[in-house]
């Protein structure tokens, strides 16, 4: 006896097998936490930490204190003098004396500086010096007719140049020029950098130089220089000899004009009694 057909699925049963799938076998993934609710949490823990750090320092500040409290006191080093020792009267007013000219050169620098120029020789005629007046130049006319550049006439006055006293003198066709600069300086640093700028144009700026001059004795930094004469006249003679110096504040300069070469022995004499004289 054959077995009985299986009955076919109708078109309900498949669309309703179709339509209602099964539920899935895992379950549900769970919400993250919102927003607020992790900021909520940061503000807490920031609460908590604060206290904790404020009564650490606290803590350690009352710690140390007490330890320092409780050790003995450490003795300072003695003072090197105990006591102030005082006059028991003051000195009358006349038991100093003041220094004379021989200890302290400014007692001769300070009066008239003329007197420091050194006097022409025996047979020299006097020779008045541009824009001089009774042995002084005014500092202004300095800048004009002296033997100084706009830039070294601009350092001058800015170093607290305070005045110049000249002299001059001819002895055939042979004319001599002494400045005496004397500035405001404490400690000598305009003179010397007045000096090192003078030595340094002496053996660059004048045309017919040999060397970079040769040291006066006893001077401390003190230079002369002799040059070659170019193409100069009676009327306007050439650069021959310089000389530069120093001493305190006070900056001896020395110019020769002529048409004829001049020896370093005469100019280093010359300078060299100028010097002496301050």
């Amino acid at each position: 006896m054959e077995p009985a057909p299986s009955p076919t699925p109708t078109e309900s049963d498949t669309s309703a097998t179709a339509e209602d799938p099964a539920p899935p076998d895992s379950p549900e993934a769970p919400e993250a936490d919102p927003p607020r609710r992790r900021s909520a949490r940061r503000r807490r823990t920031a609460l908590l930490l604060a206290p904790a750090a404020l009564l650490g320092i606290v803590a350690g500040l009352a710690s140390g204190y007490t330890v320092q409290a409780d050790r003995a006191p450490t003795a300072l080093p003695p003072l090197s003098q105990e006591k102030l020792s005082y006059p028991a009267k003051p000195a009358a007013k006349d038991a100093v004396k003041p220094l004379s000219a021989k200890e302290d050169h400014r007692v001769k620098t300070d009066g008239d500086l003329r007197k420091l120029l050194l006097k022409k020789p025996s047979g020299a005629h006097s020779k008045t010096v541009a824009a001089s007046v009774d042995g002084w130049v005014n500092i202004g006319d300095h800048g004009i007719f002296g033997p100084v550049t706009a830039e070294g006439f601009s350092r001058d006055v800015r170093s607290g140049m305070r005045r110049i006293a000249t002299d001059g003198w001819t002895t055939g066709g042979r004319t001599v020029r002494i400045d005496l600069t004397q500035y405001r300086n404490v400690k000598g640093l305009s003179t010397v950098t007045h000096v090192l700028t003078a030595q340094e144009n002496s053996y660059s700026n004048w045309p017919g130089h040999e060397s970079f001059g040769s040291p006066m004795k006893r001077s401390g930094g003190g230079r002369y220089y002799v040059y070659e004469p170019q193409n100069g006249t009676a009327s306007s003679p050439d650069v021959v000899a310089t000389a530069i110096a120093w001493r305190g504040d006070i900056v001896m300069e020395i110019t020769v004009f002529d048409t004829a070469p001049m020896s370093e022995k005469e100019i280093g004499r010359l300078a060299e009694r100028q010097w002496a004289l301050l």
